[in-house]
């Protein structure tokens, strides 16, 4: 039950101004929101017509949630943040220096939030710098000024705030408090009968006791009677709209009225027609009695029986080859599917070259491999300086802790370092790498693949400070270091024989570097190390034999400058020789050749799935390098690259009766 009682209007309390100026305020901020806001501020290109209105409609309808810009965020008074401090000693910190290509943008953000009132002119003694930090740039849009993200740094200042500190229980403690005993329903027996057995196993005893910090009871269920949860088994509803009504609908322009319509303004085909009505006596062409189409009489294929086709006019051709070539068959499939009714002339050719310009099956068909690179003799290169390096592994641990082997070759004499390493880091690299350059010197020309740690910021300074020149191999292209891959090749197979436990590969791997560069290079014809040194080095079978004596030292230089020249003449020859025998092994291959501008397809190195394209493109062609390799621009997200020749494939041309 209540009391009634009179209204006192004294009773009613008036809004402070400041409450008044916050409704005004958030009205105008309101109306401001929903002037600015567009239905283009909104990404909905994904949904259809329908979807996308009503998103819109929605998004638009709850326009106070949304804001544009600095002037609409809005503000209030209710609450004001207050810090406590652990002295009231002003701080200071000096103002950063800001990039030339900043202070433009920070003038305007300066501006922009003194004009919206987030920001005003402070006399404060507390004093602390603000920075600039580069957005990411969208990579669709390189063209774009680069954008930037304002910040203070407060840190000296929230080094004299006091902090609230909270005192949190353990996790296990607030399970182990709540816990209770609960029981494990399961349709594996075994599980119920483990804990009665008299000798346990090992692995059992060890689960057992770990599980018996927990208080639970296992019961078993049949599996008939343990349906499967739903969560995990409920078939997902695909959105996607098959429109199955016109999924074998035929194309209306291949009817026979469209045919004819197309035949009589078809300015050859018109011209027989109106000669037939003249003289109907044709040996090929004749008009159909029923339909008034121009058919032509052709030989069956096995020229047992006459076959009538219908004559397709020059603006059908495509159209007839596009409804052939739906399934995407090859050309002979797709060429008996158009013999079969229709004809005209270069009907083969058309088709073929329809099959090989078309962008779906370049995409996703495989292709023959007809590209055969070229072998480039290495003789204008002096030892030591041009060296490749790679890395095996990752392999079996040895005795000595390591994983991987570090190879390094010097490409004019073949002549292998390798050295085995625990990590591959750029770092350990680095290290390696100083080893080699203290024995054999420096190099002007160091060759690696594109893994990062040979690409990383700590290698190219590295390199810079040396004044080595980079090179850097096309991606997914091993034989562009194909003396070193070689190399390796030699490595494993001899390290696998040589070893009777995976774990001695590192000591073994000494034996193998003496072996391999005293061993005669089945290019050069000679020792790595007779190119490299002038002379051989010994081996275990040298041990036997006196040691090499020199009675006179200019005369012993001057044999070393002669063997040297000689050495280098005959290097020249056997290479030379080797790469013409080699000829007859790639005879019907070549070597293509692309223009700046070219459109092609390149190869998906992403491993594939089975409904995945095997190629991407086009791609444009935007830089032309040496031994065959171009830097292409994809034409989607603008990403560029360098690829080998025998990556990359032109589109075919179309023919005059496929072009638009």
């Amino acid at each position: 039950m209540g009391k009634l009682s009179t209204f006192d209007v004294n009773d009613i309390m008036s809004p402070s101004e400041s409450e008044i100026y916050q409704i005004n305020n958030l009205n105008e901020i309101h109306k401001m929101r929903r002037d600015e806001l567009l239905k283009s501020d909104f990404k909905l290109d994904h949904l259809n017509d329908k979807d996308k209105k009503d998103m819109q409609d929605l998004l638009l309808k709850n326009y106070k949630v949304f804001s544009k810009s600095y002037k609409t965020l809005g503000e209030t008074s209710a609450v004001i943040p207050e810090f406590s401090l652990l002295h009231n000693f002003p701080l200071q910190t000096k103002p950063y220096s800001i990039p030339f290509m900043a202070k433009k943008y920070a003038q305007q953000e300066i501006n922009n939030l003194l004009e919206a009132g987030i920001i005003e002119p402070s006399s404060s003694s507390y004093c602390f710098p603000i920075i600039f930090i580069k957005k990411k740039q969208n990579p669709n849009d390189s063209n774009s000024e680069p954008k930037f993200r304002m910040v203070v740094d407060y840190r000296l200042h929230n080094s004299i705030t006091e902090t609230f500190k909270i005192c949190l229980p353990k996790i296990s403690e607030i399970i182990k408090n709540i816990a209770e005993e609960f029981e494990l329903l399961t349709d594996a027996k075994p599980l119920t009968e483990y804990q009665s057995l008299d000798k346990k196993p090992e692995i059992v005893a060890r689960w057992l006791l770990y599980l018996g910090t927990f208080s639970f009871t296992p019961t078993h269920i049949p599996g008939s009677l343990n349906p499967a949860d739903f969560l995990s088994r409920v078939v997902e509803e695909n959105s996607l709209n098959v429109n199955n009504i016109t999924l074998f609908q035929p194309n209306d322009k291949l009817s026979i009225q469209n045919i004819s319509i197309e035949q009589k303004q078809d300015a050859i085909l018109s011209k027989i027609m109106n000669d037939l009505s003249v003289n109907k006596q044709c040996k090929q062409y004749f008009l159909d009695v029923n339909s008034g189409l121009l058919m032509i009489k052709n030989a069956h294929k096995n020229k047992k029986k006459i076959v009538n086709r219908i004559v397709i006019p020059k603006s059908l051709i495509k159209v007839c080859i596009e409804t052939a070539h739906a399934p995407h068959f090859g050309v002979r499939k797709t060429f008996e599917f158009i013999r079969h009714k229709y004809q005209w002339k270069g009907m083969y050719l058309d088709t073929k070259n329809f099959c090989e310009h078309c962008e779906k099956c370049l995409e996703n068909k495989p292709k023959a491999k007809l590209t055969q690179t070229q072998m480039i003799p290495k003789r204008n290169l002096a030892q030591g300086q041009c060296i490749a390096i790679d890395v095996v592994g990752k392999l079996p641990r040895s005795t000595d802790n390591k994983n991987f082997i570090l190879t390094i070759i010097d490409h004019y004499s073949r002549y292998l370092e390798a050295y085995p390493l625990q990590n591959i880091t750029s770092r350990t690299i680095i290290n390696c790498l100083n080893k080699y350059f203290a024995n054999f010197g420096l190099p002007k020309f160091l060759i690696t693949d594109n893994a990062t740690n040979f690409i990383s910021n700590e290698m190219v300074e590295f390199l810079d400070r040396l004044n080595i020149q980079h090179r850097k191999s096309s991606i997914y292209y091993p034989m562009a270091n194909g003396l070193l891959e070689r190399a390796h090749r030699t490595m494993k197979e001899s390290l696998v024989s040589m070893c009777e436990s995976t774990f001695q590969w590192s000591e073994k791997l000494l034996f193998f570097k003496l072996y391999y560069n005293n061993s005669i290079h089945s290019v050069t014809k000679f020792a790595p190390a007779e190119i490299f040194f002038g002379r051989k080095q010994n081996l275990p079978l040298d041990s036997f034999f006196e040691p090499v004596t020199v009675e006179n030292e200019s005369k012993y230089l001057k044999n070393i400058r002669n063997n040297m020249c000689s050495i280098r003449n005959e290097f020249a020859k056997n290479e030379e020789q080797y790469c013409k025998n080699n000829v007859p092994h790639i005879k019907g291959r070549k070597v293509p050749n692309f223009n700046l501008g070219d459109k092609v397809f390149v190869k998906n190195f992403s491993h594939p799935q089975v409904f995945q394209e095997k190629y991407k493109g086009p791609i444009e062609i935007i830089k032309i390098l040496r031994n065959n390799n171009y830097v292409i621009k994809s034409l989607k997200d603008n990403k560029t690259m360098k690829l080998n020749v025998s990556k990359i494939f032109k589109q075919e041309q179309p023919r005059p009766n496929l072009r638009n």
